[in-house]
């Protein structure tokens, strides 16, 4: 059974239920037959939104100024019912979700801890990190303390 129904008459996808319990196989539905199609996400509260798949059409989208990450930052804190902007703006309102200008003065702010040799530097102590919570799995399940980095 195809994770998607059939198009509307409008031309838009309907995506159903059983997205949300096998998303990959929606996921690889989208990348072979590649391109841009609009969705509407069933439910209670319907969300709209665009699934754009290879690297040109997402490069396209991602610079195109009519699509906007606020938008759907702000949708999606509706349908989860969420105040505006999330719960304390904390889970929906940051840079990874922001558009211009705020993500460009956000972006500004962090660039410098983000090169190439920074991010480098991190890696030993990223790898002894995971390695330590791989060794802490105990027959599928891990053991959670609240430790800083």
């Amino acid at each position: 059974m195809p994770p998607l129904s059939e198009p509307t008459a409008d031309g838009v996808e309907v995506v159903d239920a059983s997205v949300a319990r096998d998303p990959h196989a929606a996921y690889r539905a989208w990348r072979e037959a590649g391109g841009v199609r609009k969705v509407r996400f069933a439910g209670p509260v319907p969300l709209a939104g665009w699934v754009v798949t290879g690297y040109a059409a997402c490069r396209a989208a991602l610079a195109d100024p009519r699509l906007s990450k606020d938008g759907a930052t702000e949708a999606y804190a509706r349908y989860a019912g969420l105040p505006t902007g999330g719960p304390g703006g904390g889970l929906t309102r940051h840079m990874l979700n922001s558009d211009p200008p705020r993500h460009t003065r956000l972006r500004r702010l962090v660039q410098r801890a983000f090169t190439q040799r920074r991010v480098a530097a991190l890696r030993p102590r990223i790898e002894a990190r995971v390695t330590a919570l791989l060794d802490a799995l105990d027959k599928g399940r891990a053991r959670v303390r609240a430790r800083s980095i």
